[in-house]
């Protein structure tokens, strides 16, 4: 189990009851425990995402890079154009540029959602990468240079590889093994050298050495599939 957790964030991209991606608004729910949190230093907001598309449609890299796109829904997922991608130059607002690999969606995206660079990744990593860049703390008691965190149903890492710029260390999770692949390729890519990549699925047995272990718990999309949710409550013992 994970315990000790200070700050727990969620970026929900599948908002609407069809699943379809509202281009200029991303809801960002901070999730607060009393028994984790004593003052909180974020609260519940909408963050606008001003995804500046390219006009210029036939320029695929301006187009995808960070810009949030429509998610189409397609039979058992959803689906963005960008994934046709197999890389991802992410320009952040930090100055930082990230290269994100994914994983082939040919065969279509059953079971495999993990693969592909979703619209909530990216506004996590553009919230979290403002908050650190404007010197502001991640939580209230320690330094973010000391602050050490896990991100929980990783995908293809764009938010830990974006942050470990500014904390101590980061382990990215998650429990598809395809999945773990890729994160490992890209943080070898992108020489994140204080970024782990490990293999934990909800609910399992979680290694002792993760009880307070991290400060911060970060993630995107983990709640749009509600059988998850108690595999997720019972990972984070709340």
């Amino acid at each position: 189990m994970i315990t000790a957790l200070l700050l727990l964030l969620f970026a929900l991209s599948h908002s609407s009851p069809c699943g379809a991606w509202n281009a200029n608004l991303a809801a960002l729910n901070v999730i607060k425990r009393d028994e984790f949190v004593k003052r909180a230093i974020i609260s519940a907001t909408t963050a606008t995402a001003a995804p500046a598309i390219a006009a210029d449609s036939g320029s695929v890299d301006r187009v995808c890079g960070n810009n949030i796109l429509p998610e189409q829904t397609i039979p058992g997922a959803y689906y963005v154009e960008c994934f046709d991608q197999t890389t991802r130059n992410v320009d952040l607002d930090d100055g930082q540029t990230i290269v994100i690999g994914q994983g082939s969606t040919s065969a279509g995206l059953g079971g495999r959602t993990g693969v592909g660079l979703w619209n909530s990744s990216i506004l996590l990593t553009r919230l979290l990468t403002s908050l650190c860049a404007g010197g502001k703390p991640l939580i209230p008691t320690k330094l973010n240079s000391d602050i050490n965190v896990i991100e929980l149903g990783c995908g293809v890492g764009l938010p830990s590889l974006a942050l470990s710029k500014y904390v101590n260390a980061v382990v990215a999770t998650d429990g598809n093994a395809e999945v773990l692949q890729l994160t490992k390729q890209n943080v070898q890519n992108n020489k994140a050298s204080n970024v782990d990549v490990d293999s934990l699925k909800w609910g399992e047995m979680v290694d002792d050495s993760y009880d307070g272990r991290f400060d911060l718990a970060i993630g995107s999309d983990l709640t749009y599939n509600s059988a998850s949710w108690p595999l997720l409550a019972d990972t984070l013992k709340v």
